[in-house]
């Protein structure tokens, strides 16, 4: 058997065997992850029974919305407000993306809701 000991339990643990504590991991997140995604960190779960390994930590990911920028799928959009004289005579305006900024150009005769593609 498991044994047992007479008297009171123990102040530590309750008598339940393992006593909770909070410890801080660093955990990182490959880029790419959408909500729903689940990161597994192996031997960070709850102690094992009877003194055996520790479990496996699940984290589940929900990814926050952001401001400036609109995902779809593995795409990430964005849009900018540009002149009519920009659209017509083309221009070098800067734009926002993921870290930071770039510069694009808008070729002369840019129709409205015309789409721009970055790579990377």
């Amino acid at each position: 058997g498991s044994g047992n000991a007479p008297g009171s339990d123990c102040t530590r643990c309750g008598g339940k065997g393992s006593a909770e504590k909070t410890k801080a991991i660093k955990v990182t997140i490959p880029a790419g992850v959408d909500s729903g995604s689940k990161l597994q960190v192996c031997g960070e779960g709850d102690a094992g029974p009877n003194g055996g390994p520790a479990g496996d930590l699940y984290i589940f990911l929900k990814i926050k919305e952001d401001p400036l920028f609109r995902r779809d799928g593995n795409d990430i959009y964005s849009e900018k407000t540009i002149s009519c004289l920009d659209a017509v005579l083309g221009n070098s305006i800067r734009v926002p993306v993921v870290d930071g900024e770039t510069t694009i150009e808008i070729p002369p005769g840019t129709q409205p809701g015309h789409t721009i593609c970055l790579k990377g």
